[in-house]
């Protein structure tokens, strides 16, 4: 089930880990985001974004560099932080980041945001691509 995302009423919880990962539950729901489930990878998504995506993204905030700062991306509308000029096509996109928006996108951004200029082809790897996507919204 690793990188598995599930809608809240679904997640279970361990006993162990119920109330951190109850908190991160409610914030998510609050967000209108599914909740990640407990066993996404987290720490391979950390792998793979170092590998994938830090040459030209990074988490801190205000932070740009050849791509966008990904600082709180999830339940940001695409094309909106400030300080990076993004192309019309991501602009105008309508695209809320989600689980399954990053997913989408992660998958063949050229396919999923017609016009994008991210010259990236894609994750390839279904597993590694839902380990980005766990990192990404549970950073």
């Amino acid at each position: 089930m690793s990188g598995t995302v599930l809608h809240v009423e679904h997640v279970h919880l361990p006993c162990a880990r119920r109330s951190r990962d109850l908190g991160l539950t409610l914030v998510l729901a609050t967000l209108g985001l599914p909740a990640v489930a407990v066993e996404c990878d987290a720490n391979l998504g950390a792998e793979a974004f170092a590998s994938k995506c830090a040459a030209c993204h990074s988490l801190e905030a205000g932070q740009h560099m050849t791509g966008p700062s990904l600082h709180e991306l999830a339940g940001r509308r695409a094309g909106t932080v400030s300080g990076f000029n993004f192309s019309a096509a991501m602009s105008e996109s309508g695209i809320v980041w989600s689980s399954t928006s990053l997913e989408a996108f992660l998958t063949s951004p050229q396919t999923y945001v017609r016009g994008t200029v991210m010259p990236f082809g894609g994750v390839k790897n279904a597993t590694e691509r839902a380990a980005i996507v766990c990192y990404l919204v549970t950073s």
